[in-house]
């Protein structure tokens, strides 16, 4: 479904659009990753630009973008039960 959404920086729609996990808990070296705390990406803006959330650190693609990824993340988890019956 996610992936189905436009970019929620660029909003370019496609499949280009990737599905970006913000990490919810670390234990040790492990990254648990929760489907709750997810936001669509373009691949540039995911993983290949300069700009890229993976090119950065949260904080700072956040204030680059202008974004608050765990509001939009809680956004898309309302939006999708909403459209699935799920409240």
């Amino acid at each position: 479904w996610l992936h189905d959404q436009p970019c929620c920086i660029t909003g370019i729609e496609g499949p280009s659009v990737a599905v970006h996990h913000l990490t919810s808990l670390v234990y040790g070296n492990r990254i648990t990753k929760n489907d709750r705390y997810c936001v669509p990406l373009h691949h540039e803006i995911h993983q290949f630009g300069k700009f890229a959330v993976h090119e950065m650190n949260v904080e700072t693609f956040e204030a680059h973008h202008g974004v608050d990824l765990t509001a939009l993340a809680e956004f898309y988890w309302e939006k999708w039960e909403k459209e699935n019956g799920a409240i």
